[in-house]
């Protein structure tokens, strides 16, 4: 088997660990307790910050995305003060809080919502006529892209070339303070060993980010090797079922037409030109769509469906 299609065969297979019970993350993976993760820092959000700005004791919760991410509850924090937590790769969806004025009245707070962000700090905001509000407090210029999809993504902000880039993994997110200027953002599916990865010497000049076309020379012959995957979670694809009980070693071009297909540039890449970073709003964009696995059952066992959708980039409202 070639070095191209054992790299896509490592991306699939992952993406069947992360998604069965067998691979699901505790939360004090989460929370960056593993060792792995405590050692790259660069890869967990930065600690929540939560600041009091009313002339009130303020009582606050907040609210993570994944049951796995157990919710700051009822945390308290005087006037004037501030208030740190660490969450490492859990996204805030809400914020609560309410505040005890001086009569012993308690003043419910407007709330901070999101669909997950890995902003970081906010703010309790007192706004007079017994009001207040919870605001974030760290809106510099720049844009912020969210990985939606099953597989990691290669995000470049292009002007000439890509001034910023990184590869960011499903449920990540991609974000840079960048001054108020225009940029076109471009994702690829990212698949080590068959996706060329950006580099400093590519800055000055257009990249192809993605380079799946190459899938086609991986399967020159219609041919396929052994393929191990965990259990029963083989693949089906074009036809034919790849590794498990089930699986076959006469693989038709039908089959790798359906790869090639699945792994078009439509379903790997999109870009979309004149995004304009701000901060009011800070824009977020979600790039959702491409490759992925859907359940099926073929000849009474489970198999995973390797499918393709275009790959879009829409920017959302935070």
């Amino acid at each position: 088997m070639n070095t191209v299609m054992k790299s896509i065969l490592l991306a699939i297979t992952t993406v069947l660990l992360l998604n069965g019970s067998a691979a699901v993350a505790t939360e004090t993976q989460l929370r960056g307790g593993s060792r792995g993760l405590e050692q790259d820092r660069r890869i967990l959000y930065p600690d929540v910050r939560v600041e009091n700005g009313t002339p009130y004791t303020a009582t606050f919760t907040v609210n993570y995305a994944s049951i796995f991410c157990s919710n700051d509850n009822n945390k308290s924090v005087s006037k004037d003060g501030l208030w740190k937590g660490s969450r490492g790769l859990c996204l805030i969806t809400s914020i609560t809080a309410s505040v005890k004025t001086e009569d012993n009245e308690t003043v419910r707070c407007s709330s901070y919502s999101s669909s997950g962000t890995s902003y970081s700090t906010f703010a309790v905001m007192w706004g007079g006529a017994n009001s207040c509000s919870v605001q974030r407090t760290d809106q510099n210029n720049g844009i912020d892209i969210i990985n939606k999809t099953p597989f990691p993504l290669q995000v470049s902000l292009n002007q000439i070339g890509p001034l910023y880039w990184d590869i960011i993994q499903p449920g990540e997110s991609f974000s840079r303070d960048t001054g108020s200027v225009w940029f076109t953002i471009q994702a690829s599916t990212y698949i080590e060993g068959s996706t060329r990865k950006i580099t400093t010497s590519d800055s000055t000049q257009p990249v192809v980010v993605l380079t799946v076309a190459v899938l086609a020379v991986a399967f020159t012959g219609g041919t396929f090797g052994v393929i191990a995957l965990p259990g029963a979670a083989a693949i089906l694809v074009g036809g034919a079922v790849l590794g498990g009980s089930a699986a076959t070693t006469n693989y038709t071009g039908k089959t790798v037409a359906a790869v090639e297909e699945i792994f078009s540039e439509k379903n790997t890449s999109v870009s979309k030109g004149s995004a304009y970073a701000t901060s009011n709003p800070r824009p977020v964009w979600e790039v959702r769509g491409g490759p992925y696995l859907k359940p099926t059952i073929v000849d009474g066992e489970q198999v995973q469906e390797l499918l393709g959708s275009e790959l879009t980039l829409t920017k959302i409202d935070m």
